[in-house]
């Protein structure tokens, strides 16, 4: 009888499993087809006890009790743990390790890749279109190089914050290889594959290349900040979110989360993770979509904990 071993079902949004034995003789499932032997696995699966505790406990005649363990036993279902002699004869206490069983008929074993991961909602579903396949993350997560590089020779700051996003990803996709790479090691003008990008233009090549054609951007001169159609937001804690297709090679999705400072972005990947439906309640699907987000400090510890839509 093999021991570890997991029914998994979906409810809801989310896994369970509930631990097995599976069993691969018909003689396992026919011994705990009976109510009485049910009542003693539930017993010896609390504690471990003799026959004649059993008995007690089920306020049943101690033969009687005797014949089911020996019918559960029989069939492995229950195990001796322990041996005492009493008065010339051996008492032996008896463990059940498992309540549930599953009988085996096909052996042929699949591995499904999507097993552990929650059911993605819609909205995010539609928001993330292109980046899955089968079950796992299809692109990469572009931070900025920690070290001094670009026109402006900055640090990136911000790549922590990929961890949070890592999470939330992973409650939905398995990685496919390794999902990260650095603004350095890659041109976003000639690539065709798809990116999230987490960062300003500032820190992350990436978004510093592609800037200049995105319709709601990063100013490059005073005030700085994002300019959107109306307006420019050059409050700290703006961040931009953004979905489009590679301007230069129009193959490949690219989505944004940057602010003009590191606390921008994490403002934009808050949004996206902790307030989702909030976020993403203006996202239908189009080719090109941007909103901007604001991060606030409610309870004044010094941690963004609430997000407002600018717009």
């Amino acid at each position: 009888m093999e021991q570890d071993a997991y029914l998994v079902r979906r409810h809801g949004s989310r896994l369970e499993r509930l631990p097995v034995a599976l069993v691969r003789e018909s003689s396992a499932i026919r011994a705990l087809d009976d109510a009485i032997r049910q009542r003693i696995l539930h017993l010896l699966h609390k504690e471990d006890l003799y026959p004649s505790e059993m008995a007690k406990r089920l306020r049943m005649n101690e033969q009687k009790v005797y014949y089911h363990v020996k019918q559960l036993q029989n069939a492995g279902l229950i195990a001796i743990v322990s041996k005492e002699e009493i008065r010339g004869t051996v008492a032996k206490r008896f463990r059940a390790s498992h309540l549930n069983h599953a009988l085996i008929l096909d052996e042929n074993w699949q591995i499904d890749e999507q097993l552990g991961t929650r059911e993605m909602p819609k909205n995010l579903a539609r928001f993330l279109d292109g980046f899955s396949s089968e079950g796992c993350f299809s692109g990469s997560i572009v931070l900025g190089s920690p070290d001094p590089h670009g026109p402006y020779k900055a640090r990136a700051r911000d790549g922590h914050y990929a961890t949070t996003l890592g999470f939330f990803l992973g409650q939905y996709l398995h990685p496919l290889g390794f999902p990260v790479t650095l603004d350095v090691d890659f041109d976003i003008s000639t690539s065709t594959e798809n990116h999230i990008i987490v960062g300003g233009p500032v820190t992350n090549l990436a978004l510093h290349t592609i800037n200049p054609k995105l319709r709601w951007k990063f100013s490059d001169s005073q005030p700085w900040g994002i300019q959107t159609a109306t307006s420019t937001h050059a409050e700290d804690a703006a961040g931009l979110i953004a979905r489009l297709q590679n301007p230069f090679t129009n193959k490949g999705s690219i989505i944004i989360l940057a602010g003009t400072r590191f606390i921008g972005t994490k403002s934009a990947v808050l949004a996206l993770t902790q307030f989702t439906d909030k976020v993403l309640e203006g996202f239908k699907g189009q080719k090109e979509w941007y909103t901007v987000v604001q991060g606030y400090d409610i309870d004044g510890d010094g941690k963004i904990d609430q997000i407002e839509r600018l717009e």
